[in-house]
């Protein structure tokens, strides 16, 4: 969507090219394991096959805290959970995800919270399934002057809102175009 004021024309467009990986991007409870032969998923490993994880889920059996299945749905795109999908044409079990204690030691949780500990680690899967299937989609803004010369832009913002996205965009641009947003929310309502 586009809107133009006063010779300044405010883009906000949903970023084709922006799928910032979660597991790379921001720090995490879980350590998360995934085999495939077709995909990369999930945190890198030295893992070889399942089998090597189970022994050194043996191994380690006292230093790890929680663990869950980690299901994959690969049709029409790929989804992750922790619970299985039932579908077994194209669905199946691909790792775990799991903490250890340390891990709750330096995310600052308490490891007899185990509901917490549960939740943090669905929520963790929850995002990174939304990465893989590109849902909900992030944005950008770009502000052009007269002379259609770029003055502000931004990307990384994420909803499903578009009108909760506009709002938070506001905050990252420039105050002297915050009219322009404010237009486009404007906008907007009237279409509702």
């Amino acid at each position: 969507m586009e809107i133009k004021r006063k010779g300044i024309t405010l883009t906000v467009d949903v970023d084709e090219f922006y799928f910032p990986n979660p597991r790379e991007e921001s720090e995490h409870l879980g350590t998360m394991v995934c085999f495939h032969g077709r995909y990369n998923l999930g945190d890198e490993h030295d893992f070889r096959n399942p089998d090597e994880l189970d022994e050194w889920f043996d191994e380690h059996n006292k230093e790890i805290c929680y663990k869950l299945p980690l299901y994959l749905l690969d049709h029409s795109g790929l989804a992750m959970s922790t619970f299985d999908y039932n579908d077994p044409w194209d669905s199946g079990q691909v790792g775990y995800i799991y903490c250890t204690y340390k891990d709750l030691e330096r995310i600052g949780i308490d490891k007899n919270n185990k509901a917490q500990i549960a939740r943090s680690l669905i929520d963790e899967v929850k995002e990174y399934s939304e990465y893989l299937s590109g849902y909900p989609p992030y944005y950008y803004f770009a502000i052009s002057n007269e002379d259609d010369e770029m003055v502000d832009s931004c990307t990384g913002f994420r909803g499903e809102n578009l009108k909760e996205v506009i709002k938070e965009m506001i905050g990252s641009a420039n105050e002297e175009y915050h009219f322009l947003f404010n237009q486009l929310l404007k906008q907007q309502e009237n279409y509702l």
